[in-house]
Parts: structure tokens; sequence; C-alpha cells
């Protein structure tokens, strides 16, 4: 197969990848697509690696987040149905990894999303955990922290969380401190410390809810989210680095429910592996949409990464690395 040749029979699957994704999005900033494959490999519909970029896509139930990157290797395609019915069915399982950024609004949403909602149905000892949607604030920093909050039903109390990354970022760890106005025994001794690393368990999977039920797991925004004044007294408090009594029972729980989070999106698993809290102007590698190669972004030039246009360089963003696992294309009637 000629160099021309197989240049267009990659663009073609580059191409109709894209479009079916924008297809399947509410709406998005950019859309790309990469593959990389020899001729025969192409002949045969196999792909030696392939990369998707995003930025700035919400999904049909809202799910946003500021980047979205997904790279996997091998890729076995059905290529005479990618090029003559313009539809992508996989014929292997391709395994890689992952990449999604989240500004706090993109956080809170995320925390209120069917999917969530529902893997927090166990998250604490088997009973559900309510995260609020709003006062979510990322701080990036010496101390760099994710600071949001929630309430357990089984005993009404509301937590303010404070979530950092530990063991290098390869697992978070959260401190939930009842919240003064409602105060109520804690389930354990009280600590005064971040809770250790949590131990790897079973992840809670968080998989996408069928059609006709999908809408009924959507938790609208709590009363008892915490005001301005709750989220700043949090973080005076965060940055002066003083000590705050904790649950240490919820705090553990919760700790491995977002070290071991996996959220199945309809075909495309993400598994947690690490996290980050920094600035988008910290950002690096392949930020720029379609960047290739050699070309890559820094990240810190507005100008060339048109997604960070009205964010600014300073505004915190939480970082996380996942594993991806893709079982097969999302359908075109996504569900999350």
């Amino acid at each position: 197969m000629a160099a021309g040749s197989q240049d267009i029979a990659a663009r073609a699957v580059e191409a109709v990848a894209a479009a079916a994704l924008r297809a399947r999005l509410r709406s998005y900033g950019s859309v790309a697509v990469q593959v990389a494959a020899t001729p025969w490999d192409l002949l045969a519909g196999r792909i030696n690696s392939a990369k998707v970029e995003g930025r700035r896509w919400e999904s049909p139930l809202g799910l946003t987040a500021r980047m979205l990157d997904v790279e996997v290797g091998r890729v076995e395609l059905d290529l005479p149905a990618v090029l003559a019915q313009q539809r992508i069915t996989l014929r292997n399982t391709p395994v890689g990894h992952a990449r999604v950024v989240f500004n706090g609004p993109d956080f809170g949403a995320f925390l209120q999303h069917p999917l969530v909602v529902t893997a927090a149905r166990r998250a604490v000892q088997g009973q559900p955990f309510l995260f609020d949607r709003e006062g979510v604030a990322v701080l990036p920093g010496r101390e760099p922290r994710l600071l949001f909050s929630g309430t357990l039903p089984a005993s009404g109390q509301h937590y303010l969380l404070d979530m950092r990354p530990v063991r290098g970022g390869r697992a978070a760890a959260v401190c939930a401190t009842p919240k003064a106005a409602h105060p109520a025994a804690p389930s354990a001794p009280v600590a005064r410390h971040p809770p250790a690393a949590p131990p790897p368990r079973r992840r809670p999977e968080v998989r996408g809810p069928p059609a006709r039920s999908s809408a009924t797991h959507s938790v609208s925004a709590s009363a008892s989210a915490p005001d301005a004044t709750d989220v700043a007294t949090a973080a005076v408090a965060a940055a002066a680095g003083a000590d705050l009594e904790q649950d240490p029972l919820v705090s553990s729980e919760l700790s491995r429910f977002f070290s071991s989070l996996l959220v199945d999106l309809q075909g495309a698993e993400l598994a947690f592996a690490a996290m980050r809290i920094t600035t988008a102007g910290r950002l690096t590698g392949g930020d720029a949409p379609g960047a290739r190669g050699g070309g890559a972004s820094s990240g810190r030039d507005p100008a060339a990464v048109p997604w960070l246009e009205g964010d600014g360089e300073g505004e915190g963003v939480l970082e996380l690395q996942l594993a991806a696992t893709v079982r097969s294309f999302p359908p075109l009637n996504l569900q999350f």
C-alpha cells in the first residue's frame, strides 16, 4: 500500500471517529482523533495506537470536563463498517491510559452525576453518602487540596471534605470534618491528622444507567450545601494548616471510595490511577487540541491553547490519571 493511500485511510478513520464522538456530545470545544498504523495493519483493520483529545466536553446528562484525553494501544477495527457504514466496531479490547481535568464546577457536576450518585450509595460501610454540587474549591499551592462537602443520611450529619493527593498522587486522602452547625458524635475516636492512605480494595464500579431509568438517579443540590462562608472558613483553616477534628471512619471510607473509583462510560472503563491538583497554566503534555508528536504545547500560552481561553492560567484544576479499557465504542444514545 502506498504511503499516500495509508495516509488517506488513516485520516478517514480519524474523521469517522471524531464525527461519531461529536454526535454523542451535548457540547464541546474541540474533538481530535489520532491513529498510528502501517499500511498492512490498516489493510487488516489494525491500528497500532489511537488517541482521543477533547476540550470542554459536556455529555447529554451534564458530565463536563475542561480536558479529556484517552490513549490506547493496539486497536482492531471492523474496517468495512468504518469506511462503508461510518460506524466504529471494535474486534478487540484496547487498553491504555486517560487524563481528565476538572475545574471546581466540573467536579461539582461530577459528584452529583447519576454515575457517581449510584456508586456512592454504598460509599460508607455499605451506606450512602450524598455529595453537594455547590461550594467546590480547588486550591493549588504548596499544600494542594480540594474542598467540597456532603451528608451521611444514616446520621443526618453534614461534612466538610478536604481531599489531598497522597503516595505521590497514587491515592486520595479525604478528611471528613463534621460541620459545627450540626454536631454529631464521631463514629470513632477523634483524630487530628489527615487519614493514612487507604489500603487497596475492590473498586466501587460506576456503570452507566439504563436508558429508561437514568434520569431517576439525579440528585439536586442539597439545601445544606455549604455557603460562601463555609468554604471561605475551610479554605482559611486549610491555608493556615489548622488541625481540624475529623470523623476517622467517614474519612477512611471516602478515601477508599475515591482511590478505587471505576467509571464505566458505556463501554469505556476508566479506573483511578493518580491525581494532581494544580493550575490550568501548569498543565503540560499535549494540552493543545490536535497537537502531534513534538509539537505539543507547554500549556502556558492561552493564545496557543484555545481551551484555556476564559479560564485563566491561575484557575485551580483537578487532574486525574486513569487506566483505560475500551470494551466498545459508546452508543449514539449516551446515558451519562
